[in-house]
């Protein structure tokens, strides 16, 4: 009969040593400061979204510059995080975000461009009052 060592025992019965659970412990607990922290950055995120939804009746600016708020949160917090879990799909998100905010920051300047004109606009068309001396 051949007597089993701990190391083999544990082998046959499928435990894991300590070396292994360590290693599991600190991938677990990565894993839950990446996600508690993606899903706190996702959170900010979507409640910058949610106000420049809000504010899109009263003020197309005001709405444009929280959208981009979100945006910019995603890329520089949510997108930080994503390619530290996953690089190939932090790249394509990314490259997503990246058109969004080219495309929020041309509505933004065409907004500013509007109002301005707006504004221009106004000041001209007000009548003159006459100054009688």
């Amino acid at each position: 009969m051949a007597a089993l060592s701990v190391p083999g025992l544990a082998a046959v019965l499928e435990i894991p040593d300590v070396g292994t659970l360590i290693a599991q412990a600190t991938v677990s607990s990565e894993r839950l400061v990446g996600s508690a922290a993606s899903t706190a950055s996702a959170l900010l995120s979507l409640a910058f979204a949610m106000l420049g939804v809000v504010h899109l009746r009263r003020s197309r600016l005001v709405a444009y510059r929280w959208l981009e708020r979100s945006v910019l949160v995603s890329v520089l917090l949510g997108q930080v995080l994503l390619f530290w879990q996953d690089q190939l799909g932090a790249m394509v998100e990314l490259g997503w975000n990246l058109l969004l905010l080219g495309a929020l920051r041309f509505a933004i300047r065409q907004e500013e461009a509007r109002l301005a004109l707006a504004r221009a606009s106004a000041t001209q068309s007000l009548p003159e009052i006459a100054v009688r001396p």
